[in-house]
């Protein structure tokens, strides 16, 4: 399969290599804990969705990730704003309403992950085909319905089926996850209508041919105005 990020593939599995695969002198070392809002350890910010409990952990987390954000349609600058605001409140929900976060922590990137699941649900939305908008709306009320849930009753749907370690479970964390996808789908959405935005952010091919049709339009009055002056002349002698 033809990867479509490279650049960005290659930079995220050496970080879930390094943070899951090197020793570490405290095991909690990566994790986020309240201290990183209110002691400044800010380092915990970058470090906690990479470090995972186990393998099984790391492969469930990792995959899901990996192709979520492979299925993103949206340029560089949006696709860092989603992952960005997704991994920010995927980590300060918990912290600011689940108090056991001062004795375990938190590690994954399972709240990500269901942020990039609904910004997937949104960009498919866009698309005409009603099948496919059917399809985007199921889903984004599923991962809504199931979030919703789960922080409501504090239980992580099928967080007892699991074949392997994946710490305790955390519902508030894929919450956040939800949050920090709506606030950046939203800003991005709001910036396509700036004018000087739009352009940015209009996929190339969609630039080019706009620039085109500007030229052709341009060159085509040009050649107009030519013709009209020499009829002009024409008739004048």
């Amino acid at each position: 399969m033809k990867l479509k990020y490279p650049a960005e593939f290659l930079f995220f599995v050496p970080l879930l290599i390094v943070f899951n695969f090197t020793p570490a002198a405290n095991t909690t070392a990566y994790y986020l804990f309240p201290s990183a809002l209110f002691e400044g350890e800010f380092t915990r910010w970058f470090t906690f969705v990479w470090k995972h409990n186990s393998l099984y952990h790391l492969i469930l987390d990792a995959s899901a990730f990996l192709f979520l954000y492979e299925s993103l349609r949206c340029r560089f600058a949006g696709r860092l704003l989603h992952l960005f605001s997704c991994i920010c409140f995927s980590g300060l929900i918990p912290i600011l309403v689940d108090p056991r976060l001062n004795q375990i922590g938190l590690c994954g990137l399972s709240g990500v992950a269901h942020g990039l699941m609904l910004i997937w649900a949104f960009e498919t939305a866009e698309k005409t085909d009603r099948r496919t908008q059917l399809a985007a709306s199921i889903l984004f009320l599923g991962v809504l319905g199931k979030t919703i849930f789960e922080q409501v009753t504090g239980q992580v749907l099928f967080a007892e089926h699991h074949i392997g370690n994946v710490g305790v479970p955390i519902a508030s964390c894929h919450f956040g996850g939800l949050v920090g996808a709506i606030l950046s789908y939203s800003v991005l959405h709001a910036a396509r209508t700036l004018p000087l935005s739009s352009f940015i952010l209009r996929p190339l091919p969609a630039q080019l041919h706009h620039a085109n049709f500007e030229t052709a339009s341009s060159a085509s009055g040009h050649l107009d105005l030519q013709r009209h002056l020499r009829c002009r002349h024409a008739r004048a002698h």
